[in-house]
């Protein structure tokens, strides 16, 4: 789902990084497996289980767009060390912002939907009727861009500062423009982007994970934090005591910084994990394929561009937990032999170069 490049295999690799992905790449496929497999009657937070199964699901797009940011942010200042003075990452991450707005809404077509356009019918326009992740990490790298660009000759302090400002509004404006809608163009255009009725992860508050993750990137690039065992440690220390004051925002913005403060949590436990070397390797592959695991993973759990998949079954919320348990399983152990074999297949098949 993450689609920022990758660094050069002569460059240190932030593995950790790849962890954090891995486990959030993984938690969405579970998640969404369950979520289309289990029966209604089993959907109730009086059940312990499901309550703390759907709490954690809820992290997973908060540590998507955090840590989208931080990489991505990490290399543009990485970037900024080219001897001839260019940053190649720039035009990389315009290239890429770009890219990701093209194929959110390619993955959302269909052969019914592109035959019915071939019959000049109007409803087949209507995959460019809504946004889901891939448009919002895509405008999250477009905006990170721009900031970057204004501020990449000014005091060095100005970029973590820029970006946390930025952030912190997003989250602020979250309650007003997520009200606000229009359809009287251009301005449609805009509600697509901010409208939670047509915007799975609508620019306001999503886009602030992102860019906080930006501005700790500047502080990755700064202080090479992930390589340190007690920072880790501060994280989680700072999530605990950093959660309780999401009481102090309003609706919206308010559970916006809670899952923020709560990210620490999970970001904190991967990178202690990380350093003593207790996480599996195919975990941090898995974190290297995001954007190829999404893309995949829509067309078979949800009949992306085909029609069909496993949301149009007989299996729709059908389940028991067990089986459902089961199910999820099987789609996660396929997704990693996957994500294992993605580099071989590119080989054979160019066209998965494009979901790198």
């Amino acid at each position: 789902m993450d689609p920022v490049d990758q660094p050069s295999p002569t460059k240190e690799r932030v593995v950790f990084i790849d962890y954090l992905r891995g486990y959030a790449i993984l938690m969405m496929l579970q998640g969404h497996t369950v979520d289309i497999l289990l029966q209604d009657a089993y959907r109730d937070n009086a059940y312990w289980l499901y309550a703390f199964w759907n709490h954690m699901r809820g992290l997973t797009a908060p540590l998507f767009f955090f840590s989208a940011g931080l990489i991505f942010t990490f290399l543009l200042l990485k970037g900024e060390e080219a001897e001839d003075g260019l940053n190649p990452r720039l035009a990389k991450g315009l290239r890429r912002g770009l890219w990701l707005l093209v194929l959110g809404f390619l993955i959302q077509t269909s052969f019914a939907g592109l035959g019915r356009l071939a019959q000049g019918q109007l409803s087949g326009f209507a995959f460019l009727s809504y946004t889901h992740v891939l448009h919002t990490i895509g405008m999250t790298l477009l905006l990170i861009v721009g900031l970057f660009f204004l501020v990449r000759r000014a005091p060095f302090w100005t970029i973590p500062t820029l970006f946390g400002s930025a952030g912190f509004l997003f989250f602020a404006l979250s309650e007003v423009i997520g009200a606000w809608r229009s359809d009287s163009f251009p301005w449609v255009l805009v509600s697509l982007f901010t409208n939670e009725e047509q915007a799975i992860f609508e620019l306001f508050p999503w886009v602030g994970f992102g860019l906080f993750g930006a501005a700790f990137g500047w502080l990755l690039w700064k202080t090479a934090w992930y390589r340190s065992l007690r920072f880790h440690f501060a994280l989680i220390v700072l999530s605990l005591v950093l959660a309780p004051f999401h009481n102090f925002f309003p609706g919206g913005e308010g559970f916006a910084w809670f899952r923020f403060f709560e990210s620490f949590l999970v970001i904190g436990t991967v990178g202690v994990l990380s350093q003593v070397e207790w996480l599996p390797g195919f975990l941090a592959r898995c974190g290297q394929e995001t954007l190829g695991i999404y893309v995949l993973h829509v067309i078979l759990l949800y009949g992306g561009v085909t029609g069909f998949g496993l949301a149009q079954t007989g299996l729709r919320r059908a389940l028991e937990p067990a089986p459902t348990a089961g199910l999820a399983l099987l789609v996660v152990l396929l997704f990693v032999l996957l994500a294992v074999s993605l580099p071989a297949l590119r080989s054979r098949f160019p066209l998965l170069k494009w979901l790198r």
